[in-house]
C-alpha cells in the first residue's frame, strides 16, 4: 500500500512542480480530504519543497468536508448579507 501512496503522491508532485514552473508560479497548494492523508502531505511536501517551491496547507481551516462547509458559508455570507 506504501508503494501505490508514494508513487501517485510522487506523481501529482511532479506535475503540480511542471506547471508551477510552467507558469512562474513559485506557491504550491494542497488541499482537499486526501490532505488529510499524512503520507501523501508528507511526500508531496518533500518533493514541491525539493524543487525549490514553497509548499501550503491550511494551518485553521481542515481541508476536507469542513473546509468546504466553510468556504460555502463565507460564499453564502458574502453574497446574502
Amino acid at each position: 500500500a506504501y508503494s501505490a501512496h508514494y508513487y501517485l503522491a510522487k506523481g501529482l508532485a511532479t506535475l503540480a512542480i511542471e506547471k508551477a514552473l510552467e507558469h512562474n508560479v513559485g506557491v504550491v497548494g494542497f488541499s482537499g480530504g486526501v490532505a488529510c492523508n499524512q503520507i501523501f502531505t508528507k511526500i508531496i511536501r518533500e518533493t514541491i519543497e525539493s524543487a525549490g517551491l514553497r509548499f501550503i496547507v491550511h494551518e485553521f481551516i481542515p481541508p476536507g468536508d469542513g473546509g468546504l462547509s466553510f468556504g460555502q458559508a463565507v460564499y453564502g455570507g458574502f453574497f446574502n448579507p
